[in-house]
């Protein structure tokens, strides 16, 4: 590794695939109400600023040489049951995904949503459970890392504020997806790598954004879901943090999780 993981360095990538996407969506972006509308609200409010996001963040992985610990972890949480939380939110995402009527959708419609959710999905989770996870691993515990990680990938979507939403639905949005955060970072620890949790994210936002579109979601089945997730979210993080040997204190130790 090159540069021996820190906190800041992790915040520094945060902050800069943050910064670009904001700056790019308000000067060249659709209201946040409208980006799934077209192909042109989804390439200028999505593909655009995310892809330079994404870009800038890439650069950075690469600079600090943390790729191995980025893309894997040392082991895989000892509890193979806490896979139930990121389950329960993809069988939510295939609910929603039930009720699109695919046959009133454009495939050139379709074909971008799918390739700007996939860029959702890895730019957010390379972003938070990837570099500043890894540089939060340089600097603190596991506790540490879960709440630095998932904290501010929640506040990272305050910033849909400034692009026409809600204030008080923004606010709502955050707490939710700390929720969703969390279950990202047990997917991560579940399966010991992060591409599950890039495909999880992608998942789910597409099926919210198409469901939205084309279909009609269950108010009963997202109300039952939230609720399972509230009370399952508590014992899997605990026990997806409980025995992790993630510390990242030193450059060898780093060096040998890319192995």
């Amino acid at each position: 590794m090159k540069r021996k993981p820190s906190v800041m360095l992790g915040i520094a990538a945060y902050v800069l695939y943050v910064v670009v996407i904001v700056g790019l969506t308000m000067a060249i972006g659709p209201d946040y109400d409208e980006i799934g509308d077209s192909v042109d609200t989804l390439a200028m409010g999505v593909l655009l600023p995310i892809g330079a996001g994404v870009l800038g963040v890439v650069v950075l992985a690469t600079v600090y040489g943390w790729w191995g610990p980025i893309l894997r972890d040392r082991a895989r949480a000892r509890h193979a049951w806490i896979i139930i939380l990121p389950i329960v939110t993809l069988a939510i995402a295939v609910a929603n995904l039930a009720t699109v009527d695919f046959g009133a959708v454009d495939l050139t419609y379709l074909l971008v949503l799918v390739l700007a959710m996939l860029l959702v999905g890895f730019g957010e989770e390379l972003t938070t459970r990837g570099v500043l996870l890894v540089g939060a691993r340089g600097s603190m515990g596991e506790v540490g890392v879960f709440f630095v990680t998932t904290g501010l990938f929640a506040l990272m979507h305050s910033s849909n504020v400034l692009f026409g939403q809600d204030a008080a639905v923004t606010a709502q949005q955050v707490g939710v997806t700390f929720v969703y955060g969390a279950g990202y970072y047990v997917m991560r620890r579940a399966t010991g790598s992060l591409i599950p949790a890039m495909l999880m994210h992608a998942t789910w936002d597409f099926s919210l954004l198409l469901s939205d579109k084309a279909g009609e979601p269950s108010e009963a089945v997202a109300t039952l879901g939230m609720l399972t997730l509230y009370v399952l979210t508590i014992p899997c993080v605990i026990f997806a943090i409980r025995g992790a040997k993630e510390r990242l204190g030193t450059v060898a130790a780093a060096a040998d999780a890319t192995v």
